[in-house]
């Protein structure tokens, strides 16, 4: 009683409003009068954690203050025998409060760690796969460019054959034409060793075959092929088709030119012996 009447007589806690106590996580926090805890450091990152921590913290803080307020009202009566033994209890429960509280913030900051270790492994993945996908793009503009190189080099091959076969119409219509003009002149060298025909009434008008008309008319042609071929649709088989089909013409012209010379010369391919060189 004399000890009660003591402290009763020296309170060491009635002039504090505010009281600081050591937080199991090694910092201290503000006890207000109001109840409220104010952590003078933030151990915790997470809106929502921190949330919740504070909240608990508030929670413990105003039981702390309930507890200051039973003990000074426990001094204040000294009929109260029991004062110490509450003491004591009130002080085993603050501690086990505090651990649990311990408990709960190490959790808490295990789970952020883990939280910020797959964070980064997020982010390693995301920028292997925008890597990934860098590496693709470039794969795909060569690929677009040899596809360009390759098309180009077909539509000149296409070009450079329908140009070789408009040539060969053009050397296979010479070689007619310049075997036409020699055999005709050795017919007409050889009469004396051949047998003629009855003459001939009337000389029929046959009409001229020029090759150098034709040639030229070949390389217009040929000339102008790379706009045939985009006015025919980049067809180059129906360009090479029309060509030979008018130089099919030509032939036949040719031919019957041919016929029509053997008509008048009255001359049998069978009874020539000697047909001289047009070389020599």
């Amino acid at each position: 009683v004399f000890r009660l009447l003591a402290k009763h007589k020296h309170p060491p806690r009635h002039s504090r409003s505010t009281s600081t106590i050591k937080h199991p996580n090694s910092y201290p926090l503000n006890i207000l009068a109001s109840g409220t805890m104010v952590p003078q450091a933030n151990v915790c990152s997470g809106a929502h954690l921190h949330a919740v921590d504070e909240a608990r913290l508030n929670g413990i803080g105003a039981q702390i203050n309930a507890l200051h307020v039973d003990i000074d009202h426990s001094i204040m009566n000294p009929g109260f025998h029991d004062t110490a033994v509450k003491v004591d209890e009130l002080k085993a429960a603050i501690e086990a409060m505090l651990a649990r509280e311990k408990n709960l913030l190490q959790s808490h900051s295990i789970q952020l760690v883990k939280m910020q270790s797959q964070m980064v492994e997020m982010e390693g993945q995301m920028v292997k796969m925008k890597s990934q996908i860098d590496a693709r793009q470039q794969v795909h503009v060569k690929d677009l460019e040899a596809q360009d190189q390759l098309v180009s080099e077909v539509r000149e091959l296409q070009s450079a054959i329908a140009y070789l076969k408009g040539r060969v119409a053009a050397v296979t219509i010479d070689v007619y034409s310049e075997t036409n003009k020699a055999y005709g002149k050795g017919k007409v060298g050889a009469t004396q060793h051949v047998r003629l025909r009855e003459p001939v009434a009337h000389a029929v008008a046959h009409p001229s075959f020029k090759c150098k008309d034709v040639f030229e008319n070949t390389m217009s042609s040929a000339a102008t092929l790379v706009g045939r071929c985009n006015a025919a649709g980049s067809s180059v088989e129906m360009v090479a088709n029309q060509m030979l089909l008018e130089q099919k013409n030509k032939i036949i012209d040719g031919l019957t030119t041919l016929v029509a010379c053997y008509e008048y010369l009255g001359l049998d391919s069978g009874m020539v012996n000697d047909v001289p060189n047009p070389n020599k």
